[in-house]
């Protein structure tokens, strides 16, 4: 009994010695080929091994954090070695876990931090594959693909750099509405320039084309100016004097005392916001001609120099005012007119903004105009000699007019692009306006005004003011031309059409019976104004 015990005793402590020796580790390591760090079992027992520690790894496994592009180095395909169980035993280190990784020798830290992969295994005594160094992908450089179709950003705004073919900045922002640079034809739907299909000057691919050239600049000016040579319509034919041998020659035309030429200029600005498809646009123009004369004389006619008004009615100069009109050396007509024109406009364009390739672009119009039109007659007889000097033996009759419209307006522009630099324009407004009226009527001269001496007027000085408010139309149709000289500039050319009717004119101011005072202080505006002529100017946009 007592030998029994010892012996088991014996057992235990020899086992339990053999676990803890490193000289039986190191045997059992060139015996079975288990790593150094791991105990050995004396393998006549075949009991279980107790779990032990995974054998340190000399590669980590490259397990990448985030999904990585594309390498030019694939990604380790292997499994971890799983160490055979001695041919003696069970293996003891079966589901055991590994160590942590550790760094690769001689190679340098790995690109990517190493993570636990669950679904990566090794088999036994098979060779780990190194990590080879990978290039990291740069962070904020993005190669974009080839003819990629514009995008605006998550907030709805992009930032893009603008194509110079028109001098347009770079790095604009914009918000195109839909469409507006698709199909690839970004077109600038309003004004001198707006993109053609093929080219900088027009055709048939985008003229704003590559990933980085979504859109035009959302905000176009344009300034222009040039002159404008205008003609004058004939008016009703009004005249002044006779020759009292021969009363059918009659001489003085109101219309020949003004020069139907009437030369002046127009300048004005667009301002357009390509992405809302709107805008805004102001212009003036004025004509401003010299005064015209026209005179005739005494030596001109068979009889006397007469004027076809009765004079002897009035009292001027201390004698009837006919004695400084009839019988004279000369009568002479002097006309002066002036027009100012002053518009703010509305702009829309036409439905799509441009997002087709059509070479047509329209806009509609509604905006303010202010037209006045200053018009001033004068007749004037001299019957001592042919010279106007301001003396007392010279009188005159003038008639002085103004018209002050002011009002709505509605209207349509178009353009129509070519293959080159050449595009066709032209424009149609109209509108319904107040007319403030009014007219001076004034006869007398450096000796004072004249006075009626007849009739229920008698007594009454000849100045007579009148004023009124009355309806007024004015329309215009214009058509003309365009060449694009570079990014910024272009000529422009026209021919317009401007029709006036409700108008104050003077010669719609004179009553035959100079007595009339009464009739002359009722202002007709029965009179129209038609103009017709050429602008020529240039144009730069920004």
């Amino acid at each position: 009994m007592r030998r029994g015990f010892s012996a088991r005793i014996a057992v235990h402590t020899t086992t339990a010695c053999m676990v803890l020796s490193p000289a039986l580790l190191a045997k059992g390591q060139a015996a079975g080929g288990v790593p150094p760090t791991q105990p050995y079992v004396n393998p006549t027992y075949a009991t279980a091994y107790a779990p032990q520690a995974a054998p340190p790894q000399q590669y980590a496994a490259p397990v990448p954090q985030y999904t990585a592009p594309p390498q030019q180095y694939a990604a380790p395909a292997y499994a971890m070695p799983t160490p055979a169980a001695p041919a003696y035993g069970a293996n003891p280190y079966a589901g055991q876990p590994y160590p942590a990784a550790q760094p690769a020798p001689g190679y340098g830290p790995s690109v990517y931090t190493a993570q636990a992969d669950p679904q990566i295994e090794y088999a036994p005594g098979q060779a780990a594959v190194p990590v080879l160094p990978q290039p990291a992908p740069a962070a904020d450089i993005v190669s974009p693909p080839i003819n990629e179709q514009p995008r605006a950003i998550a907030d709805g705004q992009g930032e893009y750099d603008a194509a110079t073919a028109y001098g347009y900045p770079a790095h604009q922002h914009c918000n195109p509405t839909p469409g507006y640079v698709q199909g690839g034809c970004a077109q600038q739907p309003y004004g001198a320039y707006g993109a053609s299909c093929s080219s900088n000057w027009g055709g048939s691919s985008p003229a704003y084309s590559g990933p980085s050239m979504t859109c035009a600049p959302p905000i176009i000016w344009e300034v222009y100016g040039g002159a404008l040579l205008m003609f004058r319509d004939d008016e009703n034919h009004y005249f002044y004097s006779y020759d009292s041998a021969i009363e059918s020659n009659q001489y003085l035309d109101a219309r020949e005392a003004y020069d139907d030429f009437l030369p002046g200029f127009e300048v004005g600005f667009r301002r357009f916001n390509a992405c809302t498809c709107s805008g805004w646009e102001g212009l003036y123009w004025g004509l401003f001609p010299g005064d015209q004369l026209s005179a005739v004389y005494a030596t001109d006619v068979t009889g006397n120099l007469d004027p076809i008004l009765d004079f002897s009615q009035l009292d001027y100069n201390g004698t009837t005012a006919d004695n400084f009109t009839n019988a004279a050396q000369i009568h002479q007509v002097q006309r002066y007119t002036e027009i100012h024109n002053a518009e703010l406009n509305r702009v829309w364009a036409a439905p799509g903004c441009g997002t087709s390739c059509s070479p047509w672009s329209v806009t509609t119009l509604a905006g303010f105009r202010y037209f006045r039109m200053k018009d001033y007659l004068e007749f004037a007889s001299d019957v001592n000699d042919t010279l106007f000097t301001g003396e007392a033996d010279e009188l005159y009759y003038s008639v002085d007019t103004e018209n002050d419209l002011y009002g709505g307006q509605f209207g349509a522009q178009f353009q129509r692009r070519t293959a080159g630099r050449l595009s066709f324009n032209g424009g149609v407004k109209a509108g319904v306006f107040c007319n403030s009226a009014s007219a001076t009527s004034w006869i007398g001269g450096s000796a004072g005004t004249a006075i009626i001496n007849n009739g229920p007027n008698a007594g009454r000085e000849w100045l007579i003011t009148a004023e009124k408010d009355d309806v007024a139309f004015l329309g215009e149709l214009k058509a003309g031309l365009a060449y694009q000289l570079g990014e910024n500039w272009r000529l422009m050319s026209d021919y317009r059409v401007i029709g006036v009717s409700g108008l104050a004119l003077p010669t719609n101011q004179i009553y035959p019976d100079l007595r009339g005072v009464n009739d002359v202080e009722l202002l007709k505006t029965n009179g129209s104004l038609f103009l017709h002529g050429v602008f020529v100017g240039a144009e730069y946009v920004f």
